[in-house]
């Protein structure tokens, strides 16, 4: 038994509704095809909005600066203001003088020894500033063979304690068999400015404290200058000052 389904009359039905349904489709189209549907445009983002512009604030001409030189140019450095020198106190105009006039006596003398022997002349007429900026400088002048005319400075009760420390810090970098029996020589002095300073220094050297007794400092010290291998003068005092040369 055939199949009704392709049988020639549905067939050819099939056929022609199929031509009619491209034919209409044609004729709706148009003769340049098939309507285009637009599509709907997405929309735009929103621009970014701007920020207005502001302009650096205005620079104040710095005082000496070409004109015209525009924002751009480099910035110029603010004008060194001097302040004046504070005045002086009188203490401190005093030691300035001072030491000017030291100065200017070292640079007049030719040699060192020449230097030493003006100061220590001059030393007694110096006013207190003076022999205050004097000392150092005699420290460094002074020989040992010289050291006895320090030595009287040192115990002169009208050398100004400042000029004393000096003098006496120096016996302390003096050989000990010339520099420590002054310290001692100063102990009995109990009113010196420097007794008690010695007085303690003398108490580490020697390992005891004899209080006023100077007899038995200078055991103490012989002591202790035989361990070092030197001794002290016969008395035990400190170095006698030389006579003066005819």
């Amino acid at each position: 038994m055939k199949n009704s389904l392709f049988s020639p009359k549905i067939l050819a039905g099939f056929v022609a509704v199929l031509v009619g349904v491209v034919y209409l489709g044609w004729k709706l189209s148009g003769p340049d095809g098939p309507p285009q549907v637009a599509l709907p445009t997405p929309p735009k983002p929103p621009a970014p909005k701007a920020e207005p512009k502001t302009s650096p604030p205005p620079v104040a001409p710095t005082p000496g600066a070409p004109q015209g030189a525009g924002q751009n140019a480099p910035p110029q450095p603010a004008p060194m203001v001097v302040e004046p020198n504070a005045p002086k106190t009188p203490d401190e105009a005093a030691r300035e003088a001072a030491d000017y006039k030291i100065g200017t006596i070292i640079q007049q003398e030719a040699t060192p020894e020449a230097v030493s022997a003006k100061l220590y002349l001059l030393f007694p007429n110096f006013t207190s500033y003076e022999k205050v900026a004097a000392a150092p400088h005699m420290v460094n002048l002074t020989s040992d063979e010289e050291l006895p005319k320090m030595i009287n400075l040192l115990k002169n009760p009208l050398t100004p304690p400042e000029a004393m420390e000096s003098f006496f810090n120096d016996m302390l970098n003096r050989p000990p068999e010339l520099g420590w029996p002054v310290l001692i020589d100063i102990i009995g002095q109990p009113r010196h400015p420097m007794a008690e300073q010695a007085r303690e220094l003398m108490s580490t050297i020697v390992g005891d404290d004899f209080g006023t007794d100077i007899t038995k400092w200078r055991e103490g010290l012989r002591e202790q200058l035989k361990l070092q291998g030197a001794d002290l003068p016969p008395d035990g005092t400190a170095p006698a000052i030389p006579p003066p040369q005819q």
